[in-house]
């Protein structure tokens, strides 16, 4: 929502400059409750969704990414284990959201306790976070992409995590063709994502 959805809105307002957009950035429980009352032609936000009775569409599956400080001596590693984390200070997402109970349970059974020391709801403020120097942490692949070259290196994480994005319809409102040629935009600069890897 703030790296990879504005360059969007960038390239779409260029081909259609006199539709207006409404951009509201929320956590994936309120993304659903938008979507669910009607108000938006659709809606993004991580898998697994909580409410039934919409219709959902899968938008990304692919690998998180551990993120450190440039010139960190993990910077260069072909990926790392949590094995290599060990004692370091890491930033994380709130329990209640599905990629960090996963990223627990990889810690858990790998035997490697994490020495936490900020829990945020947003990837940016890790990044952000990370690039000040207060610990590592894993990201999704949008937001990794969007730091980079910012004081910021990637690098693949062992076992993978997988960060699962949808998007969400609302179920008795058809899209517009604003709607579908903005969707457009958005799948074929993932696509270009995906396809280009992170720079390290």
């Amino acid at each position: 929502g703030l790296g990879f959805l504005p360059a969007a809105i960038r390239e779409f307002n260029a081909e259609h400059p006199n539709v207006t957009i409404t951009a509201e950035v929320n956590m994936s429980a309120r993304v659903e409750e938008t979507v669910a009352a009607q108000h938006v032609d659709f809606g993004i936000g991580a898998f697994p969704f909580r409410r039934t009775g919409l219709e959902t569409e899968m938008f990304c599956r692919a690998p998180e990414y551990l993120v450190v400080p440039t010139g960190h001596a993990l910077a260069g590693k072909a990926y790392v284990r949590p094995k290599d984390l060990a004692d370091m200070p890491f930033i994380v997402l709130p329990r209640d959201q599905a990629n960090r109970v996963v990223a627990d349970q990889v810690f858990e059974r790998a035997g490697v306790p994490r020495r936490i020391v900020v829990e945020t709801q947003a990837n940016a403020v890790i990044c952000d976070l990370v690039r000040h120097g207060v610990g590592v942490g894993l990201v999704d692949p949008f937001t990794a992409a969007d730091y980079a070259g910012r004081g910021i290196a990637a690098v693949p994480f062992r076992p993978r995590i997988e960060f699962q994005v949808g998007i969400l319809y609302p179920t008795h409102r058809p899209l517009s063709r604003v709607a579908r040629v903005f969707l457009a935009i958005l799948r074929r600069r993932r696509n270009a994502l995906l396809r280009a890897g992170l720079p390290r």
